[in-house]
C-alpha cells in the first residue's frame, strides 16, 4: 500500500528486480506516473506476480521508460489511469514480455483523449507468450494501442472496449500476430 507523487510501490533505476511466486504490488496511487512500479533502468522480473487496483496519472500497474518487464505466470487485474496504460505504460524506450501472464479489467479514464491502452500503451517493444488481455477499457485502444513495436505468439485479446477506436488494439505501429484470438470486442 502506498501513495506518492510518482511511483507509489517501487522504483527501479538500474540493476535488478525480482518479485517472485505470490509477491503482490497492489493499492498504490501516484498522482505523476507509475502507480504499481516505476522502472527507469535495469530488469524487473514479475514472475508469480499480483498487479492489482494501483492507480495513475499514466501506468497504472507500471511505468516503463527504460530497462526492460517481464512479467511471467503473473496477473495485473483492476488497475486504472488517467492518462495512457492503466495496466502498463511502456516508454520508447522500454521492452515489456508478457508471458503465461493476464492483464485485465484495466481502465483508462475515458473523458480524456490521451486516456489510451486500456492493457496496455506501448511506445517502445512488447512481446507477448500465451498471454491474455481481457475486459479492458481505454478512450482508444480499449486492450491495446500499438505506438511501437508489438508481437504476439498465441495470445488472446478478447472483450476489451474503447470509445474512440481500435476496442482490441489500435495501432500507429508494426503488430505480428501469431495464432490466438482477437475477438468480442
Amino acid at each position: 500500500f502506498g501513495a506518492a507523487e510518482s511511483c507509489a510501490g517501487v522504483r527501479l533505476d538500474g540493476g535488478t528486480l525480482n518479485a517472485l511466486d505470490g509477491s503482490q504490488i497492489s493499492y498504490n496511487v501516484a498522482a505523476g506516473p507509475g502507480g504499481g512500479l516505476c522502472v527507469f533502468g535495469g530488469q524487473a522480473l514479475l514472475d508469480g506476480t499480483t498487479m492489482t487496483f494501483n492507480g495513475a496519472e499514466r501506468g497504472g500497474a507500471a511505468y516503463v521508460t527504460g530497462g526492460s518487464l517481464l512479467i511471467t505466470n503473473g496477473y495485473l487485474g483492476a488497475n486504472s489511469s488517467n492518462g495512457p496504460g492503466a495496466g502498463v505504460y511502456n516508454g520508447p524506450a522500454g521492452l515489456l514480455t508478457l508471458s503465461h501472464s493476464a492483464i485485465a479489467d484495466g481502465v483508462a479514464n475515458t473523458a480524456l483523449v490521451t486516456a489510451t491502452g486500456g492493457a496496455l500503451h506501448n511506445e517502445g517493444g512488447a512481446e507477448f507468450f500465451n498471454a491474455v488481455i481481457a475486459a479492458n477499457h481505454a478512450s482508444t485502444g480499449g486492450g491495446v494501442l500499438n505506438l511501437g513495436s508489438l508481437s504476439s505468439v498465441r495470445s488472446d485479446v478478447v472483450q476489451n472496449s474503447a470509445l474512440n477506436s481500435g476496442g482490441g488494439v489500435a495501432n500507429l505501429g508494426v503488430v505480428e500476430f501469431d495464432g490466438g484470438a482477437l475477438m468480442n470486442q
